[in-house]
């Protein structure tokens, strides 16, 4: 089920003075549920939401954003990197919102789709950084243990977030003796081709031990959101190769 960046932004308005605490407290007195190791079905948490999660006091300190049966729980633990958590006071619920993949969504055919479109786009420097980043995978764990994200989706999601006839973005995969870097360019068709309308060198990078670098907070949003499938299904099960 897809969830739009501007639906998450308005569920941020939901969250409002002693409605919100007595709303909030639902899901502290009664079982709660959330996408866990399973494909299939959520797990339970039958006193409610944790008291700590992320090494974070949800009390105390937890951003809390409800949404009708729903809470997302903000916390941030030691390394400064937000996570999201979602859960939910109907188990059927998070089994829909959560887990099901609509009938008519073929990852393949998604990930073909995606590959045609934006395939073209990406620059590698060399084989060798091609044949990494095609076979690398981002983890979900800890959000959702069950599930990875391709690393080449994850630069074709970012691709499509500038995509239009006159500007659009491109990506040069440098490799740098093993290490894999990433450079952003921005193309405008009213300018002479090949010419860099702007240049930016991605913090995001692999190591020659296949270590991807702590992405910024940014970076970490985009792959939780694309981790939980919000914007179609980039991600994969753990369990089918």
């Amino acid at each position: 089920m897809r969830i739009s960046s501007a639906v998450l932004s308005a569920m941020a308005l939901l969250a409002a003075g002693s409605v919100q605490a007595d709303a909030l407290d639902a899901f502290y007195s009664n079982p709660v549920y959330r996408a866990g190791a399973s494909d299939t079905s959520c797990e339970t948490f039958p006193q409610g939401i944790p008291t700590r999660l992320n090494d974070t006091d949800t009390r105390a300190h937890a951003k809390v954003i409800l949404n009708g049966g729903g809470a997302i729980v903000m916390t941030q633990g030691a390394d400064g990197i937000p996570r999201s958590h979602y859960f939910y006071l109907k188990k059927a619920s998070c089994d829909w919102l959560e887990l099901q993949v609509k009938e008519d969504s073929d990852p393949d055919a998604f990930a073909a789709e995606l590959a045609a479109k934006y395939g073209s786009r990406i620059h590698f420097q060399s084989a060798h950084a091609e044949r990494i980043v095609r076979d690398y995978r981002v983890d979900c764990a800890p959000m959702r243990a069950q599930r990875y994200v391709p690393l080449i989706n994850v630069l074709y999601y970012s691709l499509s977030t500038m995509s239009r006839p006159d500007l659009w973005l491109e990506l040069n995969v440098e490799d740098h003796d093993g290490e894999i870097q990433f450079v952003n360019v921005i193309r405008n068709a009213k300018r002479p081709e090949g010419e860099r309308v702007e240049f930016q060198r991605s913090s995001l990078r692999i190591d020659t031990a296949g270590k991807m670098s702590r992405p910024g907070n940014a970076t970490q949003n985009i792959f939780d959101q694309l981790c939980a499938g919000f914007d179609g299904p980039y991600w994969r099960s753990k369990h089918s190769g």
